[in-house]
């Protein structure tokens, strides 16, 4: 029985297509543009905010606009 749903490294193989490019690509640019310090004093308690900014512009990017 599986007793944690975390993974704690990523291999690409051909049967799951995820873009991690964009994740990275938001990490970097956040860490280079110090986002961390701009957003990080409007939260103090509970889920860090930065977090969850980088995954809400990472899922954002990812967003699949065909028709």
């Amino acid at each position: 029985m599986q007793q944690k749903l975390r993974t704690y490294e990523i291999i690409p193989n051909k049967n799951i297509c995820f873009p991690i490019g964009t994740v990275l690509a938001v990490n970097q640019l956040y860490e280079i543009l110090d986002l961390s310090s701009v957003f990080g004093k409007h939260k103090k308690n509970g889920i860090d905010i930065n977090n969850l900014l980088k995954a809400l512009v990472s899922y954002k990017l990812t967003d699949n606009f065909s028709i």
